[in-house]
């Protein structure tokens, strides 16, 4: 592992077995150069997820593997990674391959063009989306930016790329999926640099989504955002 990468890469990955082998190999040709290191986060996974990023990751000296032993949600599998980065360019991106690995790559490209603290965060384009999941970005959206009187939309688009210092400003960010939120409504509270650019959500390859089953897990992932949202809004020294 190169000491002093430029870049990080943090990819949390909870029972993506069919998936995870593609993914390495995608993420191998865009960032073996020493410039990068990517951390695979083993996020307590129940299927083989484990056994394939270890065959899967040997001998590629700038991949680490990262054992999260008991799942507690996406954002503490991203944040345990986030911790042991070393690049001054840091972030994340899912492991299921909706979202594509060569948009990190662009997003790093961009950061070379920022002076000071910012995020860069993808854009979703409707491409592949149904109406039904494009009714919820866009409600969610709404209600986020009344609540907070600031322009939230496109929330949970991936990657999320930003500068280490302002990951250290973090404090106790969230251990599940309002790790999006939290880290876009931190970006505007900090007046800092928000770039955004398109990028394509495709279609899963292998597996189901995690939240996206039915209309009454989207709901329930409305609900429990909303709630997460109000808390932020009305309760002080709450994840500021």
């Amino acid at each position: 592992m190169n000491k002093n990468p430029k870049f990080s890469l943090v990819i949390p990955c909870y029972n993506e077995e069919g998936n995870i082998e593609l993914l390495i190999n995608k993420c191998y040709e865009l960032f073996k150069n020493n410039n990068y290191e990517v951390i695979f986060v083993e996020n307590g996974s129940t299927d083989n997820s484990l056994k394939i990023l270890k065959n899967n990751l040997k001998n590629k000296n700038n991949f680490t593997l990262l054992r999260v032993f008991q799942n507690k949600g996406i954002g503490h599998g991203i944040i345990e990674g986030l911790k042991v980065t070393k690049g001054d360019i840091i972030g994340w991106t899912h492991g299921d391959l909706q979202t594509d690995p060569s948009d990190v790559k662009k997003a790093f490209v961009l950061s070379k063009k920022i002076k000071g603290d910012f995020l860069i965060k993808g854009n979703r384009i409707s491409k592949n989306r149904s109406f039904l999941e494009l009714f919820f970005t866009f409600g969610l959206g709404i209600f986020e930016s009344i609540l907070f009187l600031r322009n939230f939309w496109e929330i949970n688009a991936q990657p999320n790329i930003f500068t280490r210092s302002f990951f250290l400003k973090w404090k106790n960010p969230p251990k599940d999926y309002n790790i999006d939120l939290y880290c876009y409504r931190k970006a505007l509270i900090s007046k800092i640099s928000i770039i955004r650019f398109d990028v394509e959500f495709k279609k899963r390859f292998s597996g189901e989504s995690k939240w996206n089953k039915n209309l009454f897990v989207r709901f329930f992932f409305i609900l429990k955002t909303i709630k997460y949202s109000l808390k932020l809004r009305f309760i002080k020294n709450v994840n500021n």
